[in-house]
């Protein structure tokens, strides 16, 4: 099993059928810290233990959700209008997620950032939108 330690209060987090943190069942598992409020969800396919990122609170996963909010459909247009694989698209993606927070891409995945990080996604993110739209102004 692999080992899962609460960023929050240093306990090791339980691995739990989803149902037990969400208000359904998914038909997964989470890594959960009770006390913490802090939870993760865990890959359905192959080794249904391995955790999709580190444990995240109600505030990191409130920005999590922002972030992919803003980073998915970049690298969803990216992929229809050039054609690309999802994995290539994605995997393009984060390299330029990387390279704007300064971090190795190996190292970046929404999932795996603490708040600082993830604020950042979010203004990069941002930032791209904004320019696409002064852009289209100046059309």
């Amino acid at each position: 099993m692999n080992s899962v330690v609460c960023p929050y209060c240093g306990q090791p987090a339980q691995w739990l059928p989803d149902r037990e943190v969400y208000s359904k069942s998914y038909g997964g598992y989470v890594y959960a810290c009770i006390p913490c409020d802090a939870h993760i969800g865990c890959h359905k396919q192959g080794d249904h233990k391995a955790p999709k990122g580190s444990l995240a609170d109600k505030g990191l996963r409130a920005l999590r959700v922002q972030a992919h909010a803003l980073f998915d459909p970049l690298w969803q247009a990216a992929r229809r209008e050039r054609g690309w694989s999802k994995s290539k698209s994605r995997r393009i993606a984060y390299r330029w997620l990387a390279t704007g927070l300064g971090i190795d891409p190996k190292d970046c995945h929404i999932g795996m950032l603490r708040d600082d990080d993830v604020s950042r996604v979010i203004e990069l993110c941002s930032s791209v939108y904004e320019n696409r739209g002064r852009n289209a102004a100046k059309k």
